[in-house]
């Protein structure tokens, strides 16, 4: 008998990535990776006026960076349930923390196991990241995905590309989707939210081979559009809006730059209003009237 679906593992994992099943996804961190950021800055949309609401994103105005609290384990437990009832698609766990999480609620949502960490109170913490796990690791613990972390222009930058390379490895022979989150960040970095820099970024984590990369937006935002044409894969706008931006206004302009959706962090997002705030980005992710936009490669050329 010819089965024609064997070995589609991935698709099937990747699948369970889109709850709507419209190739979106709606990421929601929920505990601190070390090091990574909480929140990012919104780059303005560039001209207009804002969407109305809270603080519009059009404009030039750029909300500031903050560190966000780290949640404690009720903080962390909270947060997750609440951002699976409001229709995130995936939660991204570091290993030790999925063993907190009750089985059934990736029933309604898909796990990404983070592989990544570092130490939030080391001075270079935004630059160095180690592998604590493996995708067998994310297997028995019931992943539909693995992430993880590299910072580019970092003094870690070439142990880092070689653990992702040494992860998609595995990812292959598992059939595991892989999620690279890629930021340019470290001494060798000039303007990490410039155009070039980030095409950069989002091309050579595709090539290391990620299934999709999340990475943080450029300033002005609406020239995310030619960083995802330099793109093989889908990107993720990461980052979490701060300072009371319009949530469904900025989940549209990134939508409009064909982002195939957001990654966002549960702490930022206020803690106990997560349930909120992740409902507000997901009517908009998940909303089947915002037609998809063409991936436009043509725009710009990474030499």
């Amino acid at each position: 008998m010819h089965y024609p679906y064997e070995g589609s593992g991935k698709a099937v994992r990747m699948s369970r990535l889109s709850g709507a099943g419209n190739g979106r996804y709606l990421m929601v961190r929920t505990a601190d990776e070390g090091g990574a950021s909480a929140s990012a800055p919104v780059p303005g949309a560039g001209g207009g006026s804002g969407t109305g609401g809270r603080a519009g994103v059009a404009g030039s105005a750029v909300s500031p960076s903050v560190s966000a609290p780290a949640l404690d384990v009720d903080g962390f437990l909270l947060a997750a349930h609440a951002a699976v009832d409001a229709g995130a698609d995936a939660l991204i766990v570091p290993k030790g923390r999925t063993r907190l999480l009750a089985p059934d609620l990736f029933g309604r949502c898909a796990l990404v196991v983070h592989l990544s960490s570092g130490l939030p109170y080391d001075a270079h913490a935004d630059a160095r990241q180690v592998l604590v796990g493996g995708v067998t690791d994310a297997l028995r613990l019931g992943a539909d995905a693995v992430s993880v972390h590299v910072n580019f222009g970092s003094d870690g930058e070439l142990a880092q590309l070689r653990d992702a390379a040494a992860v998609a490895e595995e990812c292959r022979d598992w059939s595991m989707p892989l999620l690279v989150a890629a930021h340019a960040r470290g001494p060798r970095i000039a303007d990490p939210r410039s155009v070039e820099t980030l095409s950069r970024v989002v091309t050579i984590a595709a090539d290391l081979g990620a299934d999709l990369v999340a990475t943080s937006l450029p300033v002005p935002l609406y020239r995310m559009v030619e960083v995802v044409a330099n793109s093989p894969v889908p990107v993720i706008a990461a980052g979490t809006p701060v300072g009371g931006v319009d949530l469904p206004g900025f989940a549209r302009a990134v939508l409009a730059t064909s982002c195939a959706g957001l990654a966002v962090d549960a702490r930022a997002l206020a803690g106990p209003l997560v349930g909120q705030a992740v409902r507000e980005l997901a009517g908009v992710v998940h909303d089947p009237f915002i037609p998809d936009r063409p991936r436009l490669r043509h725009l710009v050329s990474v030499s």
